[in-house]
């Protein structure tokens, strides 16, 4: 009778497609006219299989669903060791790309939602720290990722601690003056570096001997000089700065632009004759 439960019937189950398995692959139905199977997902990121219960109308059935792994790690205060509570952690497989995100627990511990296999980008926001872009990690299909400790550089106090040094050329060591020494929030890799830092948080331009000192609030900075005539100098990672520290950084040199490679040459011509017809 239509709509009634069919017992007794052998349902097969087979993988369609995503290198999945089902197992067992024949199942009778029972009283209710339930089968089941265990899918085992497959690496693909799409899985698809089938039930077919020979005879019956409706069969074959196919369904299909992703595979999928996750991320798992801690959101932790670089300052202290504490984890952050309630930080909100975000996955993307690149910049741009939609985003999947997650709430942190009261230690700071976070699972991700299923995240298809590949490589996944990290970012954290939350108050009164420096929201960062962190690693690239990989996802597997059906696997628990650690991505370990997310540390996190907390925004302390104005004028808390002190960065000095000095600019120079590259190319001779003469100190450059009026150039500008610039901090940057962060402490990991910033990928790319001019859109995930942004602006400079604190600048100085240098006297006549190439020297700069800055005052700041304790956190996590980069280092970089810049004048006009100049290639920016590479990042230098400060780390976390504690309240009262007064750091004095090596001479940053900076590499002159290059003389230009090449030459343009001109031929000039005689135009030819022109006549005016009336």
């Amino acid at each position: 009778i239509l709509g009634h439960p069919v017992p007794g019937t052998t349902v097969a189950f087979g993988a369609i497609s995503g290198g999945g398995s089902l197992v067992p692959s024949t199942v009778p139905t029972d009283a209710q006219g339930l089968a089941a199977s265990t899918w085992t997902l497959g690496a693909s990121g799409m899985d698809t299989a089938s039930a077919v219960a020979a005879g019956l109308n409706g069969s074959p059935v196919t369904f299909s669903t992703l595979s999928v792994g996750f991320i798992s790690g801690k959101v932790v205060d670089i300052s202290t060791g504490n984890g952050i509570a309630n930080a909100l952690v975000r996955f993307r497989q690149f910049i741009g790309s939609p985003i999947q995100s997650v709430v942190a627990g009261a230690d700071g511990s976070y699972t991700s939602p299923g995240l298809l296999p590949g490589n996944w980008l990290i970012s954290v926001n939350t108050s009164q720290y420096i929201n960062e872009f962190g690693p690239t990690v990989g996802v597997s299909s059906g696997a628990m990722t650690d991505a370990g400790q997310f540390t996190l550089c907390p925004i302390g106090s104005p004028n808390s601690v002190t960065v000095s040094g000095r600019l120079i050329d590259g190319a001779n060591g003469l100190p450059l003056s009026g150039a500008y020494a610039e901090l940057r929030f962060g402490h990991y890799l910033p990928i790319p570096q001019g859109l995930l830092l942004g602006g400079a948080a604190f600048m100085d331009p240098t006297d006549s001997q190439g020297n700069f000192a800055m005052s700041a609030q304790n956190s996590c900075y980069f280092l970089m000089g810049r004048t006009p005539g100049y290639l920016p100098s590479p990042l230098d990672p400060l780390g976390y700065l504690p309240p009262g520290t007064s750091k004095a950084v090596q001479d940053v040199a900076l590499t002159p632009f290059p003389a230009s490679a090449f030459t343009v040459a001109f031929t000039w011509t005689s135009p030819q004759p022109f006549t005016n017809f009336d």
